[in-house]
C-alpha cells in the first residue's frame, strides 16, 4: 500500500485495533499519528502535495501575504485588524514568551476567553513554541474549568480578564 493524505476512513481501520486508534487518532500527548499518501492520487490532485504544519503555514502566510487581513475585529465602535504579518508577530512573541518561562516543550496551556484575535496568537503561538493548547469554554463550571487544568496537567493558563479567572 503506498502512503497517502488521500485514503478513505475504511481503509484506515484496517490497521490499529479496528477503532482507528493509533492510525487516526490517540489519547498520547507526544504520540505521532502516520501520514498516508497515495502517490498517484496525490499528484492528479497537488503535484507538490507535501504535509504542513500549522505553524508553517502561518509563516508562509506572512511571507507570501503579508498585507492581507487575517483577523479583524469591533473594539468600541471601532475595527481593528491584524494582517498576517501582524499576526505570525504576535504567534511568535507569544511562543518566546512561553520559552522565556521555561514551559518544556509539549507542556499543555490553557487558554480561556471569548472570540478574538487574542486568543487565536496564544493558541497558534502555543504551537509554536511546541507546546500543545487546549482551551476552556467560558461558560463552564467551576468544577469543569478544574478538572480541565488539571488533567491536562496545564503549565500555563491564559484567561481574557479577571472576571473569566
Amino acid at each position: 500500500m503506498k502512503r497517502s493524505a488521500y485514503i478513505s476512513k475504511e481503509s484506515m481501520l484496517q490497521f490499529g485495533s479496528g477503532t482507528g486508534e493509533g492510525i487516526l487518532w490517540t489519547t498520547e500527548l507526544n504520540k505521532e499519528l502516520p501520514i498516508f499518501i497515495n502517490e498517484e492520487n496525490a499528484r492528479e490532485r497537488d503535484p507538490y502535495l507535501k504535509p504542513e504544519t500549522i505553524p508553517q503555514r502561518l509563516e508562509i502566510g506572512a511571507k507570501e501575504s503579508p498585507e492581507v487581513i487575517a483577523y479583524r475585529v469591533k473594539r468600541k465602535g471601532k475595527y481593528i485588524s491584524y494582517n498576517w504579518k501582524k499576526t505570525y508577530e504576535f504567534c511568535t512573541l507569544f511562543a518566546k514568551a512561553l520559552m522565556q518561562l521555561k514551559v518544556p516543550e509539549r507542556s499543555t496551556i490553557v487558554l480561556m476567553g471569548f472570540n478574538a484575535p487574542e486568543w487565536a496568537f496564544a493558541f497558534y503561538g502555543t504551537m509554536i513554541s511546541n507546546c500543545v493548547p487546549t482551551g476552556i469554554y467560558t461558560t463552564n463550571s467551576s468544577e469543569a474549568c478544574e478538572y480541565q487544568v488539571f488533567h491536562c496537567e496545564a503549565k500555563v493558563l491564559v484567561v481574557e480578564n479577571q472576571e473569566i479567572l
